[in-house]
Parts: C-alpha cells; sequence; structure tokens
C-alpha cells in the first residue's frame, strides 16, 4: 500500500483533473456528471451508459480567431480541436455501447435526424433515415437490433442471440469546430469466442444547434476468412473518381461531371463545406460563417431524384451561345483576385496524408482531398475529406463525401499583395 496521505492522493486526483480540463477552474468541485445528458434508461439488467453528451456551450459560436480578408480556419487554431474531437470519441463510445449492449433508443440517441447510412450493397445505397420514430420502427441492418438474421425486410439486422462486439478502436481523421471524422472498427463474435467479422466504419459526427451526433456514417463488414484481403482494382482505381471531379472543373466538361466523379444514383447525399469555395465566396468577409451552430437543423444534403428538365448533378443547363466563354476556372481566378493573394495556379488530388482506409469488392472508404498551389507552385491550402467511392453500373464512382476540412490554409501566411 501507498505511504502517500490520503490528502495528497486526493489533491493530485484533483489537479490532474483540472489540467484535463474536467474541472474549471472556478469549480474544482463541480460534479464530473455535469457533463452527462439525460438518458433514456437503459435496458432491464445492465448499466446505464457513462457519456459526456453536450454542453450549454456547445450552443454558442465558437471564439473567432484574428483573421483576415481570404483566410481560413485551419488545425493552428484550437477551436478546430478542443471540443469537436473528444465530442466525437465521447459519441462513437456511447454509440459503440449502445450498439453492443442492442439498445435501439440509445443508437438512436446518438443520431442526428435525418442521417444517412451507406451500407453493404451499394445499388441500393444510401439509406437515409427521417425521424427518430422511423428509425425505431425499421433501422438500417448495420444498427439493427433484432436477433434474428434477416435482409431487405422492416426488420432488417445481421444479428443473432449469442453474438457479442468487442471494439477494436477508434482514429480521428478530419475535424473543424464543428464537425469531426473517425473512423471506429469492432469485432463480432459468437458464443464460443470464435471471429464471426470485422465492421470497419467511418463517422461524421457534428454539432448541429447545441447537440453532437452521428450525421452520416458508412460501413463495411468482413467475414472473418476474409479479413485482409485485398482487391487490386479497388486500390487502384480509389483516387481517380476525385481525380475525374478536378479534371472536370479544369476542361469545363460536363460529360465527365458527375458521370466519371460521383454516381446518378439516388438519394444522393452529402455533408459538405470548405474548401476553395471557401476562399472566394461571401465568406472570406466572415470566416467563422461555416461554423455557425444555434438554429442548424441538418448539415446532410438530400437529393431524392434528378434536378427538373432531367439534369443530375454537376450538370448546367446549355449555355447561350452568344454568351462570351466562361469556364468554372474563371469564377475561381475572378475570386483570388477579390482578395488580392496571388494568382490560383492548379490543385493535387493525391496528397501525402491520402489513403484507402477500408475496401472490399465493391466499396472503398477513403481519406483524400486537394493540395492547391500557385502558379510558382508553392502551397495555398490543403482540404482533406473522407470519401465513400463505390461499384455501380460498371465503373467505380463517389456515392457521399464526408464534409470538407481545411487543415491548412498557408493562404493566411501570405500578404496582401499591392496593387
Amino acid at each position: 500500500m501507498s505511504d502517500t496521505p490520503r490528502h495528497e492522493i486526493d489533491v493530485q486526483r484533483r489537479e490532474l483533473l483540472r489540467r484535463a480540463g474536467l474541472l474549471g477552474a472556478a469549480g474544482l468541485a463541480a460534479p464530473v456528471s455535469a457533463f452527462a445528458q439525460a438518458r433514456p434508461a437503459a435496458p432491464a439488467g445492465s448499466a446505464p451508459l457513462c457519456t459526456a453528451g453536450s454542453l450549454p456551450s456547445d450552443l454558442l459560436p465558437p471564439p473567432a480567431p484574428k483573421l483576415g480578408k481570404g483566410d481560413l480556419v485551419d488545425n493552428r487554431f484550437r477551436i478546430t480541436y478542443e471540443r469537436s474531437i473528444p465530442a466525437t470519441v465521447n459519441v462513437l463510445t456511447q454509440h459503440f455501447a449502445a450498439l453492443s449492449e442492442r439498445n435501439l433508443a440509445g443508437i438512436a440517441d446518438t443520431l442526428h435526424f435525418p442521417f444517412a447510412v451507406h451500407e453493404q450493397f451499394s445499388i441500393r445505397m444510401p439509406v437515409v433515415v427521417k425521424s427518430r420514430d422511423e428509425f425505431m420502427a425499421s433501422p438500417p441492418a448495420s444498427v439493427g437490433t433484432t436477433l434474428k438474421p434477416v435482409r431487405f425486410s422492416k426488420q432488417d439486422s445481421w444479428l443473432r442471440a449469442g453474438l457479442y462486439d468487442v471494439l477494436v478502436g477508434i482514429e480521428v481523421l478530419q475535424f473543424n469546430p464543428v464537425m469531426c471524422n473517425a473512423s471506429m472498427t469492432y469485432d463480432r463474435y459468437d458464443e464460443n469466442g470464435k471471429l464471426v467479422h470485422r465492421c470497419e466504419g467511418v463517422y461524421l459526427v457534428s454539432n448541429n444547434d447545441g447537440k453532437w451526433a452521428i450525421q452520416v456514417f458508412s460501413t463495411i463488414f468482413t467475414p472473418a476468412m476474409d479479413i485482409g484481403v485485398q482487391w487490386p482494382d479497388a486500390l487502384a482505381i480509389a483516387f481517380r473518381p476525385r481525380m475525374n471531379h478536378v479534371l472536370g472543373i479544369w476542361d469545363d466538361d460536363s460529360t465527365i461531371l458527375p458521370g466519371l466523379a460521383r454516381h446518378d444514383s439516388y438519394p444522393s447525399v452529402s455533408v459538405t463545406g470548405g474548401g476553395v469555395g471557401t476562399i472566394t465566396s461571401n465568406a472570406v468577409n466572415d470566416p467563422m460563417r461555416p461554423f455557425a451552430t444555434k438554429g442548424v437543423a441538418t448539415r446532410l444534403r438530400i437529393q431524392e431524384g434528378p434536378n427538373q428538365g432531367g439534369q443530375g448533378r454537376g450538370n448546367r443547363p446549355p449555355a447561350d451561345p452568344n454568351a462570351p466563354r466562361r469556364t468554372r476556372w474563371d469564377s475561381v481566378q475572378d475570386g483570388f483576385q477579390e482578395i488580392n493573394k496571388g494568382e490560383r495556379g492548379g490543385s493535387t488530388v493525391k496528397m501525402r496524408d491520402a489513403r484507402v482506409l477500408h475496401h472490399n469488392s465493391n466499396k472503398i472508404h477513403l481519406v483524400a482531398g486537394v493540395e492547391r498551389w500557385n502558379t510558382s507552385g508553392e502551397e495555398l491550402s490543403v482540404t482533406t475529406q473522407v470519401q465513400i467511392v463505390s461499384y455501380k453500373k460498371g465503373i467505380w464512382a463517389r456515392d457521399i463525401d464526408f464534409g470538407y476540412f481545411d487543415t491548412h490554409a498557408r493562404i493566411n501566411d501570405i500578404p496582401i499583395l499591392s496593387k
């Protein structure tokens, strides 16, 4: 037994909590339970879930750093990570705990509504669930809790009695003041301790009106005998849809967008933000505008079908043949002239931190993005995101974009040029 006096142990423990941010300077005696959200009762025989939930401050706009015209909020600023990362890890921990307890109400507590999930079979994906009642009546299979494996039914589920889940790990991928992408892996075993399959998922957790929860996610379930199997065509093609997107803009070629860049299947969902548009749009006058929380009902964009007139995503109505030709590149250059920090030269898609997270024969979880540079080859900004790339109707293309995160904005460090 330690010879350290009890009162010194208490002082050391309280100092550790203070440094970890769990106790405020004004209230070292503040109970940790103040961080807990009210939860519905857990299933009979199980302990309540231990979660951090949301804080009153999550309704407030994050404090704005000193930024100039054309500057961006990137990961040099603590507001991008000091709340979003711990909130996301807490939400995913709660999500896994509820899933492992087969607690459907607990799972629902970790979700925003509407939410979207991309599951195992790509042609039918993604699934959009618009309300909590809809979720409780008919949950998607990857988070279903019915202990009878059935496909494509009202109570879709891949579970049976006796299976149990083991958390493998959580990895934070991208973050900003109101959103965070993370991957989570867990294994599922049978009652004899034999591995049945592994679930590898990617999750976007967002702060909507003060509540942190999952807005969109994707799962890949791999049978135990196939864990580690690689599909060369998936690995070879993984980054090409993103490159096609950039080429379609550079060449102003609507035959590339969206056909070879993004699937024209519906419903279509995405969570967007960040990128070059943030530099050159009206947001340059208010760099914090994209990070509003109060009153935000959802960050999920849902398109149920083609636009009127048969125009799919990325296609525009035919241009007036007599009008001066202006490409998308022209509008980008206009924006750079407005902020007066030099000319944009181009961009590179496959970056130093880009990688395939998980994949199987018809689906890829991908970390990708764009490095932008000026005409002399100097970096301007780096944006990254999680993308779901899938194989449908004979082509690999993007299905969902999980936000867009400005990880490094060198443009902040470039002085405004003299005119």
